[in-house]
């Protein structure tokens, strides 16, 4: 995938939560919030961090549509938030959230 096909891009988001939210379900709970000895984020930190970015992308996308200068908020988990708070987002209601992508949506965004 190119970054100069937007068809490419396009189709990847639209795929994104068909392909994560299954693969998120095959972790055995117990194991979800286990971080590896690295201390990286665990499989459930990734799920939540993946499922905001995906909802945020949408919003700047609508920002950026609809103004001929928006104003784009950083957002940075790392500094930004403290370092156990994807730990305590609902998985469920984070992985319910993510927004349905389909190529009707953004057709009608980007034409």
């Amino acid at each position: 995938m190119s970054p100069a096909d937007p068809g490419a891009v396009i189709d990847a988001l639209e795929r994104a939560p068909g392909i994560l939210i299954p693969l998120v379900r095959e972790v055995p709970r117990s194991l979800l919030k286990r971080r590896p000895p690295s201390g990286k984020w665990s499989a459930h930190e990734h799920a939540c961090h993946l499922a905001a970015v995906h909802d945020l992308f949408f919003q700047r996308l609508e920002q950026i549509l609809a103004s001929p200068r928006p104003i784009i908020t950083p957002y940075d988990p790392g500094t930004s938030d403290p370092a156990d708070a994807l730990l305590a987002v609902d998985l469920d209601q984070a992985l319910a959230s993510t927004r349905p992508t389909g190529s009707g949506w953004w057709h009608a965004s980007v034409s």
